[in-house]
């Protein structure tokens, strides 16, 4: 109801009560987005003889972006640790562990946020490395 309200008062002259709902708008759907993909979302990194693939799907829904690159492009695993780093207000961000392939300059990124452990980090950082016969870099 009070979306309707604000969008009619558009047409008054009332655009700052429009703007504001659709920004409200906006902020809730991305939160029910992110809560929706935790619960049911999927992460699949594909790895073929032509090209590696990094997807996002719910519920069996391919979601973008999508990231895709010749597997012949393929120049680095790199494995990062939990580091800390400082914001502009001096407090602390804590940057989660996760491992990074680079091919050519886009990232495709795996982990972070707590999503794997340390020892299946490992674990994915070792069997990648040995299946694409490249060393893994730690950072």
């Amino acid at each position: 109801m009070w979306y309707g309200a604000a969008f009619s008062m558009w047409s008054s002259g009332g655009w700052f009560a429009a703007l504001f709902a659709i920004a409200h708008l906006g902020v809730g759907l991305y939160f029910i987005w992110n809560i929706l993909f935790t619960l049911f979302g999927q992460i699949r990194l594909r790895i073929t003889p032509q090209k590696i693939s990094l997807t996002r799907e719910i519920l069996g829904v391919k979601c973008p972006p999508i990231l895709t690159a010749p597997r012949q492009n393929i120049v680095k695993i790199e494995l990062t640790r939990l580091s800390y780093k400082r914001d502009s207000e001096g407090g602390t961000i804590t940057i989660p562990p996760q491992i990074n392939i680079w091919v050519g300059i886009k990232k495709f990124e795996l982990g972070g946020k707590d999503y794997l452990t340390n020892p299946e980090l490992d674990w994915l950082a070792h069997n990648l490395s040995s299946w694409l016969n490249l060393p893994i870099t730690r950072d």
